[in-house]
C-alpha cells in the first residue's frame, strides 16, 4: 500500500519557548482515502447525534398529540440518518482530498512547524 502524504523537512529553528526545535516540514500531498474515511466517520458520528436530538424531540412531541407516529419516523431518522450522513461525508471528504492534492501541487506544499 502506498502511502500518499509526504512530508518534507525544510527548515529548523530554535524554539523561543524550550531548548527543543522547531521543525517545518512541507506537505505535498494527501491521502485521499484517509482524508475520506476521516470525513466520513464525522458525519456519520454528527448523523448519530442529530437522529438521537430528533427522536428526543419526536418523543416530546408524540406525548404532547398522544400518538406514537412521530417516535416510528424519529426512530427510523436513528438508523438511517448516520449513515446517510457518513457515506456523503466519505464522498465529500474524497473530492475534498482531490482538489487539495491539485491545489497543493501547483502551490509547491503547504508548511507547518512542528515541535
Amino acid at each position: 500500500m502506498r502511502k500518499s502524504t509526504t512530508l518534507t523537512n525544510t527548515k529548523t529553528r530554535p524554539s523561543k519557548r524550550t531548548t527543543k526545535q522547531e521543525k517545518w516540514m512541507t506537505i505535498q500531498k494527501v491521502g485521499i482515502l484517509s482524508l475520506a474515511k476521516l470525513f466520513g466517520i464525522y458525519g456519520f458520528i454528527i448523523g448519530f447525534i442529530a437522529a438521537t436530538l430528533q427522536l428526543l424531540a419526536s418523543a416530546i412531541f408524540a406525548s404532547a398529540i398522544s400518538s406514537g407516529a412521530p417516535l416510528i419516523g424519529g426512530g427510523l431518522s436513528l438508523i438511517i440518518m448516520p449513515f446517510i450522513l457518513g457515506v456523503t461525508s466519505f464522498l465529500a471528504g474524497s473530492m475534498a482530498g482531490f482538489i487539495y492534492n491539485v491545489i497543493l501541487g501547483l502551490g509547491g506544499g503547504l508548511e507547518i512547524k512542528i515541535r
